[in-house]
């Protein structure tokens, strides 16, 4: 039997193995991970090609079994190593006028993912709340060059945008040029033109018959 697939996989992403077997007669073969069967395929007798498609439990070397039965009955177990790397963890900052369900929601399923996660929520002028999920609590304050350093990813409200002083909008527009990311979150609030962002064109606005999402341009 002769197996071709990946050896290496992502954890929680679906993942497709491939392999052509040769049976005396025909068969069934069935892919096995601590006993449990996560896929399997009906093959013909002769060469067969074969496919699994799974999502990895867990991140390490593992080792899976493809068990192979005859139509006797008869089973044959054969190791199958694989290595599923760990997922990459990002440093992400979300900074909100208020909570919001939606964000909520996003914030718990990417920290069960390991992704370490700051909220600031602005409560006055001058005021915060923050919220910090796989992270050390270190309040922000400001938005500066040094605070966006080691952050991959800013989502951000448009009211939040908007309102960031000059300083930090430079900040965070020289940030977004080296290679952070920056996530536009649609809350309702009408779209406006900033120094940071400009507005398309308006027939490119967002209306609930053509977009689900704002559309910006840096």
């Amino acid at each position: 039997m002769t197996w071709i697939f990946r050896r290496t996989l992502s954890p929680t992403s679906r993942a497709t193995i491939s392999g052509m077997a040769k049976l005396q007669g025909p068969g069934k073969l069935r892919l096995l991970w601590s006993g449990q069967a996560l896929d399997s395929a009906t093959l013909a007798s002769g060469d067969s090609l074969f496919s699994f498609t799974f999502v990895p439990r867990q991140a390490g070397e593992l080792i899976y079994h493809i068990e192979e039965t005859d139509s006797a009955g008869h089973s044959a177990s054969h190791e199958l190593p694989l290595v599923v790397e760990r997922e990459s963890s990002l440093n992400i900052v979300v900074l909100q006028r208020y909570p919001t369900f939606d964000v909520s929601y996003l914030k718990n399923f990417l920290a069960a993912r390991g992704h370490a996660i700051t909220l600031r929520y602005q409560l006055s002028k001058s005021n915060y709340r923050y919220e910090y999920l796989n992270t050390e609590k270190q309040p922000w304050g400001n938005i500066s060059k040094a605070r966006l350093a080691n952050i991959d990813i800013v989502m951000a409200d448009m009211e939040s945008l908007t309102g960031l002083p000059g300083s930090e909008r430079r900040d965070l527009e020289s940030a977004i040029k080296e290679g952070l990311g920056l996530v536009v979150l649609h809350s309702g609030i009408p779209p406006k033109s900033t120094p940071l962002f400009r507005l398309r064109s308006p027939s490119q606005l967002p209306t609930p018959s053509n977009c689900m999402f704002p559309a910006w341009a840096l």
